[in-house]
């Protein structure tokens, strides 16, 4: 069955356990903290996935996430960071 979870990240690296095929819709702030919500096809085997949440200038050949995929973009306050995701 097809449903949209939401899930909670940290600023940096971040591994969950998430459905194969997970789509993210898009990434806020809420309550404080820093959640994407993705369309999850929840029959499907949930495996390990690599999220970083950046802040703009971060040098992202040092945290391994230069091929990953752009998810979306957050502001608080001053400061933007971007989603980016492990290839699925």
């Amino acid at each position: 069955m097809k449903r949209i979870f939401k899930y909670v990240i940290d600023v940096g690296p971040n591994t969950l356990d998430i459905p194969l095929g997970a789509e993210v819709l898009t990434v806020q702030k809420q309550a404080g903290q820093f959640v994407f919500w993705a369309r999850v096809c929840d029959d499907q085997p949930k495996r390990p996935r690599g999220f970083y949440l950046a802040m703009t200038g971060e040098d992202l050949a040092q945290c391994g996430a230069t091929n990953w995929d752009y998810k979306g973009t957050v502001q608080d306050g001053a400061f933007v960071f971007h989603l980016l995701a492990e290839p699925s």
